[in-house]
């Protein structure tokens, strides 16, 4: 079971890096928290678990960032998603911290070199997101619809790396058991059945 579900996790980080035409750093640069004091900037938490948030304030606690001049501004709160996705959790725990529990800080350059899709080719995907993290941010937290979006932001997050509805599935799992072992609810386990017969409908009988 161990070794089946390390082979699933070095899949799925292995299909993230995969669409890796291009990274972070590529987008960003690293300002120091004295610099264009006013610019807004990308504020990442040095420890786990990792935080990212838009400021126009930064200090040496945090990685600080400010958008390339190529960039438009919006590219910020796509990345700030992005960032802050079970997906990028998953494969930032899973590729740098596995078995170092006790590293108390992220390296910076696990962060420069997140794997970011080309966003020229797939922009439909990346404008979604930032279009429905716009609509996030102006929902309260106790908002009926608040929990409905932000699902709806990170099944795009999924979609912009090409990952499907089981690997979606597979990670959201992976945060499940590491929370304390929570197990997941028969009628969940019924609803995910269903949906896989229904999807191979030509080849399963009911």
């Amino acid at each position: 079971m161990k070794n089946r579900l390390l082979s699933s996790m070095r899949r799925l980080i292995k299909l993230v890096d995969n669409t890796k035409r291009r990274c972070l750093e590529d987008f960003l640069d690293t300002d120091g928290s004295s610099k264009m004091c006013k610019e807004r900037k990308l504020i990442v938490t040095r420890t786990w678990p990792i935080k990212a948030f838009i400021s126009s304030d930064g200090d040496d606690n945090f990685l600080v960032y400010t958008l390339k001049a190529s960039c438009p501004e919006k590219y910020l709160l796509l990345f700030e998603s992005i960032l802050n996705s079970k997906l990028t959790a998953f494969y930032l725990e899973v590729k740098y911290r596995l078995g170092e529990e006790g590293c108390p800080e992220i390296d910076p350059q696990h962060i420069n070199t997140f794997p970011i899709p080309d966003l020229e080719d797939d922009y439909g995907t990346g404008g979604k997101i930032i279009e429905t993290a716009t609509l996030l941010r102006s929902l309260p937290p106790n908002s009926p619809t608040y929990e409905k979006v932000l699902n709806d932001v990170e099944d795009l997050i999924f979609t912009l790396y090409n990952l499907n509805y089981y690997d979606m599935k597979e990670i959201e799992q992976y945060t499940i058991e590491k929370r304390g072992d929570i197990p997941v609810a028969e009628e969940d386990i019924r609803k995910y059945c269903e949906e896989f017969i229904d999807t191979m409908h030509s080849f399963v009988k009911k």
